[in-house]
């Protein structure tokens, strides 16, 4: 007797999905009408998601320090509570996104709503960071990067490692090609905002 073909899961439109996250006490992302857990998440033995020490701390000093440079440069910081919205066409398709990056730097700050832009969603972030996770680094380091690249406004993608002093550093040239280097000591430079983030302030107690 042949096997019955397995069905499909079955889509959720953006709507559903905008609805479905407000009222979730976790955060998800959505691919194409397909609903993922935030891959940031570890999960507890009792299956309880959050993310870790490390990750918390990562996370909220890249925001602090980034920061000053941003509001000096009339920028904004924003951590992985702001979603960002993606559209984009992709190998000749239409591609709608929902991330939550884990932290965006915005320079371009008008509203359009004609391009997705409202107080939940950035759409033109110049810096996007996302931190390494077991869970994520499959994700981070293959198809956000092709999407975070074919976005116009990044100029800058950053990977950062938890369990050792290493960010990947994906940018965009002068000529618009990118370009990518593994830095383990020094600084990150962040042209959009005109700094020089320093390894030592941003693992400083996370990882040697």
């Amino acid at each position: 007797m042949s096997a019955l073909p397995a069905s499909e899961p079955e889509l959720m439109t953006e709507a559903d999905y905008l609805a479905f996250e407000d009222a979730s006490e976790t955060k998800h992302e959505f691919v194409d009408g397909h609903v993922y857990d935030w891959p940031g998440y570890e999960y507890d033995a009792q299956g309880l998601a959050g993310a870790s020490r490390a990750h918390n701390r990562l996370q909220t000093r890249l925001v602090r320090l980034l920061g000053p440079a941003a509001d000096a440069a009339n920028c904004e910081v924003f951590g992985s509570d702001m979603r960002l919205r993606v559209r984009l066409s992709r190998r000749g398709h239409q591609t709608h996104r929902y991330y939550y990056p884990d932290a965006m730097v915005l320079c371009d700050q008008e509203l359009r709503e004609s391009e997705g832009d409202d107080e939940m969603h950035v759409t033109r972030p110049c810096v996007i960071v996302e931190i390494l996770s077991r869970r994520s680094a499959r994700i981070d380091q293959t198809e956000k990067l092709e999407i975070y690249q074919g976005m116009p406004s990044v100029q800058a993608y950053l990977i950062v490692h938890q369990r050792r002093r290493r960010i990947e550093r994906h940018w965009r040239d002068t000529d618009s090609a990118w370009q990518m280097e593994a830095i383990t000591s020094g600084s990150v430079p962040i042209s959009c905002i005109g700094l020089d983030l320093a390894l030592d302030a941003i693992y400083a107690g996370v990882a040697k």
